[in-house]
């Protein structure tokens, strides 16, 4: 079954062009601008599919020869060391090659190469004894001069090797290296430059979480996800519309079923329900929250709905009870996005976009302009936001003055979804096999000319989801892609997952949520037995 609320989306028929054997091939624009030019087998996509085979669901990578095997420091963060002899020498072959070790070594000056003028004294002190000792160690012998510098002056130096690998291969030149490496101080600084620490942390836990984001891109990277669905004792009875978060482990689903749900993505199960939120099929939400303080940790204060019964209703969380309903809309209300923590924009089949105030159903602006209905509305940046409607253009939209400031027009027909990605650029898709790609240039704020990519998806594409340099996509193909928004490649495909068409999907740091016409909701969780901090 199609659903019901989406508009017919027209491709252009110039855009066709014969594939000589009796049918017709979309005809690709342009190429990527950043699309790498690597060879076929390193830059191929990882095909993964998803099964369920006595009552347990896992994925297998069809084409494993994708994968980069190439070794990296992962290996040595998950705990393989050297074998080290008494002493303080090492058994290795790496102590028997002084220019091996010498160019090791001297990685603890590398802070103070590559034009630093940060020459302190104790870098000249450091450096002297690094000449004076010539580097010529045995297994027996590690006599060097720098090794016998402080502790706190070793941290102090190897603060400045700002990437894990130069650390680790630091600590391979000594046992006192590598106990000085592993001083949780030093790995701290990384996680704080690489990652993210939570506020939260214990500092002696800091190099562990670091090992677990090492494996956490690892596992993005193969597409190893532990896959489950949430409870199907209590799914919805009819398809499920739309997913948000509400935290990094809690997520709402709306469904045609009228109902909406909250899920604890942890124990997989239903927290609450709420029936006939609405008089028609709910098609969308969006939940309104607020910071509580430095840190990205988010207080939800209002979630609000949109249905094919015309109506907006604002809900006061966690109790979901109804605090005002707004029908300013004359059909089904397909998007919506919070502006800020009272304005939202609804986007409607009526080819308009309302910007009210939840708190009292002001109107500010009614943006006319579309011609089809408006089937998505994403933030741009604090004075703009944008709309794909199925007329098959983009308008930027002032959202002080409601004027439309620009219109891009897609050269794949109508369009059923877009994403605003890494704030400067636009993806969009409709029910071609392309994704059309706008760059907004802040040098001269002009719009760069679009781009499109071959999704590779055979049917309407439904949902565009982006976080952190990743897009996914999905659609009635019941496929799943995950591609690099910088280069736009294909990283990831998962096949399978969904026995229909996939109406709605998220994308967080750890997991992957999806939902649609079968009524389940799947999750591909990438952080499983990894710390709890990772998830946020």
């Amino acid at each position: 079954m199609s659903a019901p609320f989406l508009t017919f989306l027209n491709i252009p028929a110039q855009l066709y062009q014969e594939d000589g054997v009796g049918g017709r091939q979309f005809a690709p624009s342009l190429g990527y601008p950043h699309q790498s030019s690597r060879s076929s087998s390193s830059s191929s996509t990882t095909y993964v599919a998803i099964i369920t085979r006595h009552g347990k669901t896992f994925t297998k990578v069809l084409n494993p020869s994708s994968i980069n095997a190439s070794p990296s420091h992962s290996s040595v963060l998950r705990g393989r060391k050297r074998a080290l002899s008494g002493g303080g020498g090492s058994s290795s072959g790496l102590f028997f090659n002084p220019s091996s070790l010498q160019k090791k070594t001297k990685l603890l000056l590398f802070w103070s190469t590559g034009g630093s003028k940060r020459n302190s004294s104790i870098t000249h002190h450091a450096e002297q004894l690094l000449n004076e000792s010539s580097m010529v160690i045995t297994a027996r012998t590690t006599e060097c001069s720098l090794y016998k510098l402080p502790t706190e002056i070793l941290i102090r130096i190897l603060h400045h090797l700002h990437t894990a690998a130069n650390v680790l291969e630091v600590a391979q030149t000594s046992r006192r290296l590598y106990s000085v490496c592993h001083d949780h101080h030093i790995w701290y600084q990384l996680l704080s430059e690489h990652y993210f620490i939570p506020t939260t942390t214990p500092s002696d836990r800091c190099l562990q979480i670091y090992k677990d984001h090492v494996e956490l891109d690892r596992r993005w990277a193969r597409g190893d996800a532990h896959v489950f669905y949430l409870n199907e004792d209590e799914e919805h009875k009819d398809s499920v519309y739309a997913i948000a978060w509400i935290d990094a482990k809690t997520i709402v689903s709306v469904s045609r079923d009228r109902s909406i749900k909250v899920w604890d993505l942890g124990t997989r199960n239903c927290l609450f329900t709420r029936c006939d939120a609405h008089q028609g099929s709910i098609l969308c939400l969006t939940i309104m929250s607020q910071p509580l303080n430095a840190a990205t940790t988010k207080r939800p204060l209002f979630a609000v709905t949109g249905s094919s019964d015309t109506a907006c209703t604002v809900w006061s969380l966690p109790e979901w009870n109804p605090v005002r309903q707004f029908s300013g809309h004359s059909h089904s209300v397909l998007s919506i996005l919070a502006i800020n923590d009272e304005i939202v924009a609804t986007a409607s089949r009526d080819a308009t976009i309302q910007i009210w105030r939840i708190t009292d159903g002001k109107v500010y602006h009614v943006l006319r302009g579309h011609t089809e209905a408006v089937n998505g509305v994403k933030r741009f940046d604090d004075q703009r936001i944008v709309s794909a409607s199925g007329d098959g253009t983009l308008k930027i939209w002032c959202l002080k003055t409601g004027e439309c400031l620009e219109t891009l027009t897609s050269d794949i027909g109508g369009l059923s979804c877009m994403q605003v990605v890494d704030n400067t650029t636009i993806w969009a898709g409709g029910l071609s096999s392309y994704i059309q790609v706008w760059k907004y240039r802040t040098t001269d704020r002009i719009w760069e000319t679009k781009v499109t990519l071959k999704s590779g998806h055979t049917n309407l594409l439904r949902t565009i989801d982006s976080l952190e340099g990743k897009v996914i996509t999905a659609g009635y193909d019941k496929v799943i892609k995950v591609w690099d928004s910088q280069t736009g490649k294909c990283l990831l495909n998962f096949q399978s997952g969904h026995s229909s068409k996939i109406f709605s999907i998220l994308l967080g740091r750890t997991h992957i949520v999806s939902a649609g016409h079968d009524k389940r909701i799947m999750v591909l969780d990438f952080a499983y037995l990894l710390a709890n901090e990772l998830v946020r």
